[in-house]
């Protein structure tokens, strides 16, 4: 798993290692506890927003850093690799507060299109349940690269 270097040392540490492209909610989660944003969360609380719409800011910006790192090795690859993977909301799929299935199938064609647009090595993780799975037609038609997880 490639970790964005926070260190100051350079970005370029994890493709150094061998990693192709990946960052997922618990590195994430990992940098977010380290520090790493408090003044940014600050001004984003400052701005009016909630803990989920800082939360998914916090996630693009840093699937936005990684896929520079990573967007040479998918140029070179032509899209073989070099991708970073953006998973879409886990909570369309909580069972404490149920959402319609029609629902979560429009919310994850709509989350997929949104967090997808514009980004040429970004991989949209579509949960494999039976709302995820209805998704995968239309949002592979809009021509999202895809992981079915």
């Amino acid at each position: 798993m490639a970790r964005l270097d926070r260190t100051g040392t350079g970005q370029k540490e994890p493709r150094a290692r061998g990693h192709r492209g990946h960052l997922n909610p618990i590195i994430i989660s990992d940098i977010v506890k380290g520090g790493h944003f408090d003044e940014k969360i600050t001004a984003l609380r400052d701005k009016g927003f909630d803990d989920s719409r800082i939360a998914w800011e916090l996630t693009d910006q840093l699937v936005r850093e990684a896929q520079q790192v990573f967007l040479p090795v998918w140029e070179e690859t032509k899209g073989n690799n070099g991708y970073v993977s953006f998973e879409l909301d886990p909570l369309l799929e909580d069972k404490a507060a149920p959402v319609p299935h029609e629902q979560r199938v429009k919310g994850y064609i709509e989350l997929g299109k949104k967090w997808s647009a514009g980004h040429k090595n970004r991989m949209i993780k579509v949960p494999a349940t039976a709302a995820g799975l209805d998704a995968l037609e239309e949002l592979a038609a809009a021509g999202i690269t895809l992981n079915v997880t």
